[in-house]
């Protein structure tokens, strides 16, 4: 045993990785002896970790084998040898573990104040490990700490979710100590509706006892199971959770009916202006996609002095359907300065001045607010382009060449463990060490980071460690060309745009071949297995299995076949086809027959699902960069996309006539600046 000790204490204090090591390393001798290692049977492998450690060198994986040593040995490791190894390596994501393991070792023990002092060292993150921290503090006696546990404890109670095991025992004392109200269960059962997670609220009513409380959760129940009970009276006493959800459910099939009583009852209710701003805004926005002929109106009922900018949003995206410009122009000066110099509300003043006014000044404006726009590598700056003869912009950038920086990214030790354990097939530890790795790191730091992950082929990786720090610019990381053949090739066989089905597999999944999403798509492409195998079918592609999908090139065969069929359904409106894609084509239909006559600008943004709303947007858009960034012409819309636009692109006579005025013109120069 004491021989076991020295030999732990000296590989505790083995020196770290070297800074030379490089990602160009070949580490095939120590990758053998590290795998190896971790083969041994269980009875064995501590011997062989203790004579394979000394071979490896510097081999970044090396803190795994020391992490296996200390962990599997732990009843008999000191605290400072656990401390000493948590120092040594702080970057290492199995950190958290080891803590995790020590901490339940201590309880186990019952040393509470080691316990406590640990923790406080290096505290742990979730439910579990605070409620463990809080129930030893009750077990110490401890006044103060016992006060601070029962503070803690409500905060941890009053959550709309059931909380893990562990919890159990700091709540039971919680409850003794007689902390547990009426208010407070109520409280958490609003929480618990919000999330929908009734079976939690059933469970609470037994704790809710004050009868006012009580005839609330009773009321709530009534309205959840008939909705329409709400309108047979204008009540004073009604909660506004149960208010909300009642209002919700109605105003799909009686709009008017239930706007009017909204109406009634925040007249006769004294509510604060954030209650009735939230309700208003839910109503208003909901609005927006309901077909009842009465929208316009009714939303202007809610919001008559535009106080309430999600409201007056809500209400211009009415008038944009109903072409009403000069209500546009109106109404988009009633939003905050802030939300009218947005990109959406810039566009769009644009479109209705070049609707509404003949005044030369007033287009001459339209036409700035166009070109400043225009300037933007974005879908409203791409549609402005279009509309005025603009060079698209692609505003690529590169953090420079800084090679200091690069080379310690190279040899960051949670950088280069993340690249060997991605070689040795182990994504999800790989994916934890960069992660780690990029909270170590500065901005310009994690830029590079972000270009070296797109080097390495890890496209996914580079473009949310791109988008981590705001690096929008890094044209090439975000926007790669992984499986470029395989798209090039399939995309000509179904006779679409290659740039137009990467744009898609960049949306759908940044090109994350193992992509899964929460209602089953899978793969680059995204594709759900009945799809699959329906397109499969009609297309004769070889397609057994949903697991086929995680494959790339049977994904793109399949993406770019349905996409093909999407854009053929829509008459080659990639637009539409794209919105399809997305929600369904049958859903797409239905939107065309209620709003298909609609300029294709505003059909876009009047699409019900927000989802898909900004899901079209980015595919045209990043259709556009791929075509830039390969030195291609960038073309965001065909001609017969174009000519369906709420107003048409100004022609060369009419960029002379709209063009800023000369600088010793004062009246011009007040016009333009």
């Amino acid at each position: 045993m004491r021989v076991f000790c020295m030999m732990l204490t000296i590989l505790l204090f083995f020196p770290a990785m070297s800074a030379t090591a490089s990602i160009n390393t070949s580490w095939k001798k120590e990758r053998a002896l590290y795998q190896a290692a971790l083969k041994t049977p269980a009875s064995k492998r501590i011997k062989k970790i203790k004579t394979t450690l000394p071979r490896l060198g510097h081999y970044p994986l090396r803190p795994y084998l020391e992490y296996q040593l200390i962990s599997r040995q732990l009843t008999t490791r000191s605290g400072n040898q656990v401390r000493n190894f948590q120092k040594k390596y702080a970057d290492l994501p199995l950190i958290r573990n080891l803590q995790a393991d020590w901490l339940s070792l201590l309880y186990r023990k019952g040393l509470w104040r080691s316990y406590l002092k640990e923790f406080d060292r290096l505290p742990l993150r979730g439910a579990t490990q605070e409620c463990r921290q809080q129930t030893v503090r009750l077990k110490t006696g401890d006044r103060a700490l016992r006060k601070k546990a029962l503070i803690a404890a409500e905060t941890l109670w009053t959550v709309g979710k059931s909380q893990p095991k562990a919890c159990d025992p700091l709540f039971a004392s919680w409850k003794k100590a007689g902390k547990l109200t009426s208010a407070k269960a109520l409280k958490r059962f609003w929480l618990s509706v919000e999330k929908r997670n009734y079976s939690l609220a059933r469970y609470l009513e037994r704790h809710i006892s004050v009868r006012s409380h009580k005839a609330h959760v009773k009321r709530f129940w009534e309205i959840k199971k008939s909705p329409a009970r709400l309108f047979r009276q204008v009540r004073k006493t009604d909660d506004l959770h149960t208010l909300a959800f009642g209002l919700k459910k109605l105003l799909s099939k009686q709009p008017e009916r239930t706007v009017n009583y909204w109406l009634k009852v925040r007249k006769i209710r004294k509510l604060s202006t954030v209650q009735h701003a939230s309700i208003d805004t839910m109503l208003a926005q909901r609005l927006v996609t309901n077909s009842s002929d009465k929208k316009f109106s009714l939303i202007a009922k809610l919001d008559r002095s535009h106080s309430i900018p999600e409201v007056t949003e809500a209400h211009l995206r009415l008038l944009l359907q109903q072409q009403d410009w000069p209500m546009v122009v109106a109404l988009v000066k009633k939003l905050p300065t802030e939300t009218r110099q947005s990109d959406i509300w810039k566009y769009w003043e644009a479109v209705a001045l070049k609707n509404t006014s003949k005044n030369a000044s007033q287009q001459r404006k339209a036409h700035q607010l166009l070109l400043d726009l225009a300037k933007k590598r974005q879908y409203y700056g791409y549609l402005a382009a279009t509309l005025t003869s603009q060079p698209y912009k692609l505003q690529a950038d590169h953090p420079g060449h800084n090679n200091a920086i690069r080379k310690k990214i190279e040899t960051t030790p949670a950088i280069l463990r993340a690249i060997e354990l991605n070689r040795l097939g182990q994504s999800s530890q790989s994916g934890a060490e960069w992660r780690t790795a990029m909270t170590t790191l500065s901005e310009k730091e994690q830029q590079y980071a972000a270009l070296l992950a797109d080097r390495l082929g890890w496209h996914f990786t580079a473009i949310v460690s791109a988008a981590r720090v705001g690096a929008w610019d890094l044209v090439k990381a975000r926007f790669p060309r992984p499986y470029a053949q395989t798209f090039k090739k399939l995309a000509r066989k179904r006779q679409i745009d290659e740039n137009w089905a990467l744009a898609i597999a960049r949306q759908e999944s940044a090109f994350n071949p193992r992509a899964r999403s929460r209602v089953g798509a899978r793969g680059l492409m995204q594709l759900m297995p009945q799809t699959a195998r329906e397109t499969a079918r009609n297309h004769k592609v070889p397609y057994r299995s949903k697991n086929q999908l995680f494959n790339p090139s049977t994904n793109i065969s399949l993406g770019t076949a349905y996409l093909s069929d999407m854009l053929k359904k829509f008459n080659g409106n990639r637009a539409l086809a794209s919105a399809a894609y997305n929600a369904g084509p049958h859903r797409v239909s239905r939107w065309m027959k209620q709003r298909g006559s609609l300029p294709l600008d505003i059909w876009i943004e009047s699409i019900p699902f927000k989802e898909t709303r900004q899901y079209v947007k980015n595919v045209l858009t990043y259709r556009v960069i791929y075509q830039m960034d390969a030195g291609q012409r960038g073309q965001f819309m065909e001609k017969n996309e174009i000519a369906r636009l709420s107003i048409k692109p100004v022609s060369a006579k009419q960029l002379l006539v709209l063009a800023p005025q000369d600088s010793d013109n004062k009246k011009g120069m007040a016009v333009t600046q």
